[in-house]
């Protein structure tokens, strides 16, 4: 790799590399796999950093093309749609991805579906037959094969292409023509000189290596697209945004290294020390398994030193303490500063070999999980109503296995997510506590407190031959009537389940004159839906009284079914409110 300044992201590539080469030297296979799996943790966590990155940039250039056509200039106006388009194509092709990673891990045997660990590191041939094709199909479309490699290279391929006609079409300040070898995937050239399809070359190895080489497409996605926002940042007289080159990932060769016999001497054995071919001289290699650990957790890295050396080493720590060839560092939230949501900790791991010191500094970040709820409705919950809500702690990844408690109040976890949980409160206020389950332990990550309301009240309504009654509303014998009771529409988008409502009764009032009113019948409604409609019909009685005169409808009890059909009793409506009258011809 080249060499000059470096940005993180090529000093992470670089390290990976190094602890590549380092266990290539050592021909400890297990760990050779073990770190195509830190590859993977390490550029997985690289692209939801672009992700975000490229989210809130696009979020910030659409603000600024509407305060220019708020000015008056609509030269840019364009170009809001033009960036939903792009991010829409990445998350797609991402998306496309992301389901390949998931078909691996689905394949028999190959993850521990309780622990999600990867048990079959070193399978060849489920995933061969999955990029390449099965029964010869290798050999189809000219070498590419039958398989998914092929079907992902044409979609890769054809995302390049449309970045690059964006871009060479002119639509941005920069008039400097993409090349299309540079958006195009390449094939590779064997030692022989022969060419080798990127098919072959990218996806032949084992299974935890193809993950690995997932989340590198995924990398140099996202990297192509930054480059293109970074044209529309430049036609809006805006900075470039900052995300650093990530180089394209090949795969390294897994070869087994020769080993000579060794010299059989007549003396005492002397033990050397090999330099390390990396380094020039033994090193000490600090792997983290995650860079970034949520507070509560434990950080671990695992420590290698490059030479081949079957003695084991004492290491010591200037933080944690050290397992075998482990250090472990629990991560301690309360570290956090006030108003911060992360720390970074800095750690020296030392040895020594026959006499020679070695030490590696090492740096991780301690990150306040952040628990992030969304539902229909965020701040309150309704009482006694289904209310459905996403409960994530995004910080803990995969790792995040929620645990949710619920004072007065039922809280039951969905099927169809394990982020999502349905919540029915009782009381005034509802405390939902968030755990989670991690390595066989229970995590509390803290609590949301909710307001807890009743639905917002509905509306009575009384129709006459379909037309909505008012005191001057003129009423004949077989005038057709219709009671209704007409959920409040947020609520019912929200909750349509618990938006249904019925009326026990109503009861009709005839005035004659200027007496009292006197009852002339009523109407049982119980069990019908009252927000589809109740036809009932008018008691002749009501029409005794000289043309003119009032009668009265009083509804009785109106109640709510919720999700679970239990009836709930609303008490907030006034005498007023149920009384709804009108005038006989």
């Amino acid at each position: 790799m080249a060499g000059g300044k470096v940005g993180p992201r090529q000093k992470m590539i670089n390290m990976m590399y190094l602890v590549l080469t380092a266990l290539l030297a050592l021909n400890v296979s297990a760990e050779i796999l073990s770190a195509f799996e830190t590859i993977k943790q390490q550029l997985n966590y690289s692209s939801q950093n672009a992700e975000a990155s490229a989210t809130g940039a696009i979020k910030v250039m659409k603000a600024k093309v509407d305060e220019e056509v708020a000015k008056g200039q609509k030269d840019n106006a364009g170009v809001k749609d033009s960036l939903d388009i792009v991010h829409n194509m990445t998350k797609d092709l991402i998306t496309y991805i992301d389901g390949l990673d998931k078909s691996l891990l689905a394949m028999d045997g190959v993850q521990d579906p309780k622990t999600g660990e990867i048990l079959r590191k070193d399978e060849t041939e489920l995933n061969h037959n999955f990029f390449m094709g099965a029964g010869g199909g290798e050999e189809q479309n000219g070498g590419r094969g039958a398989g998914k490699a092929f079907e992902l290279r044409n979609k890769i391929n054809a995302y390049y292409k449309t970045l690059m006609d964006i871009h060479n079409a002119g639509t941005t300040v920069d008039t400097a023509k993409w090349k299309a070898a540079e958006f195009t995937i390449q094939d590779q050239k064997a030692e022989d000189g022969q060419s080798v399809t990127w098919e072959k070359n990218t996806f032949n190895g084992p299974i935890v290596a193809n993950f690995a080489m997932l989340e590198a497409l995924k990398a140099d996605i996202y990297q192509k697209e930054n480059k293109l926002l970074n044209d529309y940042a430049a036609r809006l007289g805006m900075k470039p945004r900052e995300i650093k080159e990530v180089p394209p990932v090949t795969p390294p060769k897994i070869e087994p290294p020769k080993v000579e016999p060794p010299k059989v001497d007549t003396k005492e054995p002397k033990k050397e020390v090999e330099v390390d071919k990396v380094s020039g001289k033994a090193t000490l290699i600090v792997s983290p398994i995650s860079s970034v650990v949520v507070a509560g957790m434990q950080y671990k890295a695992k420590l290698i030193v490059g030479i081949e050396q079957k003695d084991k080493f004492n290491y010591t720590t200037t933080m944690g303490s050290i397992a075998g060839d482990e250090v472990i560092i629990p991560a301690n939230g309360n570290s956090i500063p006030a108003g911060k949501s992360e720390i970074e900790q800095t750690y020296t791991v030392n040895t020594t070999i026959q006499g020679k010191p070695l030490s590696a500094t090492e740096k991780f970040k301690i990150r306040k999980p952040e628990i992030v709820v969304t539902s229909a409705s965020v701040q309150n919950l309704y009482r006694l109503c289904g209310n459905m809500v996403n409960i994530d702690v995004p910080a803990l990844g995969d790792l995040y296995n929620p645990v949710c408690t619920a004072s007065d109040a039922d809280i039951k976890q969905s099927g169809e997510s394990k982020k999502k949980f349905l919540i029915v409160p009782r009381g005034n206020k509802c405390i939902v506590g968030v755990s989670s389950l991690m390595n066989g332990q229970t995590m509390k990550i803290g609590d949301v407190v909710y307001n807890v309301i009743d639905p917002p009240k509905p509306s009575i309504e009384i129709l006459i031959n379909g037309q909505r009654a008012s005191s001057s509303t003129q009423v004949a014998k077989g005038s057709r009537v219709t009671l209704k009771v007409v959920p409040d529409p947020e609520f019912k988008a929200a909750l349509p389940q618990d938006a249904r409502y019925e009326i026990t009764a109503v009861d009709v009032y005839k005035q004659c004159g200027l007496t009292p009113p006197s009852k002339a019948g009523g109407t049982g409604l119980s069990g019908r839906d009252a927000a589809a409609g109740l036809d009932f019909p008018i008691p002749g009685e009501a029409f005794q009284c000289a043309s003119g005169s009032k009668i009265f409808f009083e509804v009785k009890d109106v109640a709510r079914k919720n999700f679970q059909g239990k009836i709930v009793v609303d008490t907030r409506f006034t005498l007023y409110e149920k009384s709804i009258s009108v005038t006989t011809k």
